[in-house]
């Protein structure tokens, strides 16, 4: 009877470890994105439409997340704030294939190489800054990319050719904190 107690108390604790690492680990991955939400806004910020931008338009920076409904939350807070006389729109998409209105998209480690490239051929040559969290994001032709390090921060890689040919124009003040990659 005893050792039938051990056993029960091993895995009630066993399992309770797993849980309380599980949810740690999900609470860090959610304040992840809030910190990547914050860069994003602050690449809006520093950045410059050139082209035809909806932005001009209509006076809305219309920012499209592709990715999970897990990071949705830390993206929302973005909704609303405003940037110069703009506003920020968020609007969440699980497709890759169509961003006719956007300005940015942000594009979660979540999709698949081939929705990538899908969601850059869909915005290529147009005015949009393209946002990634993917090895290889900026060097298939994303704008910038949101790494994350070991030791828990963010910083970003910005591939100023592609930068160029999304017409938009990345602030010096971001790209002396960047490091530059090519294609």
């Amino acid at each position: 009877m005893n050792k039938l107690i051990h056993i029960f108390c091993l895995i009630v604790f066993g399992l309770g470890a797993i849980f309380w690492t599980g949810g740690k680990a999900q609470a860090e991955a959610r304040q992840e994105y809030f910190v990547k939400a914050a860069f994003v806004y602050n690449f809006i910020k520093f950045t410059e439409w050139k082209g035809n931008s909806a932005t001009v338009d209509d006076g809305i920076f219309d920012l499209f997340v592709v990715g999970e409904q897990a990071i949705e939350d830390a993206f929302l807070s973005l909704d609303g704030k405003k940037v110069g006389a703009h506003v920020i729109r968020v609007h969440f998409k699980r497709t890759t294939d169509s961003f006719e209105d956007s300005d940015v998209v942000f594009v979660s480690r979540t999709i698949m190489r081939s929705g990538l490239l899908r969601v850059l051929t869909a915005v290529k040559g147009r005015p949009i800054l393209t946002v990634g969290e993917m090895s290889d994001f900026t060097r298939l032709g994303g704008v910038i990319n949101l790494v994350s390090s070991d030791k828990g921060g963010v910083h970003f890689e910005v591939n100023r050719d592609a930068a160029s040919r999304q017409q938009v124009v990345i602030s010096s003040h971001i790209l002396r904190l960047a490091t530059l990659v090519e294609d």
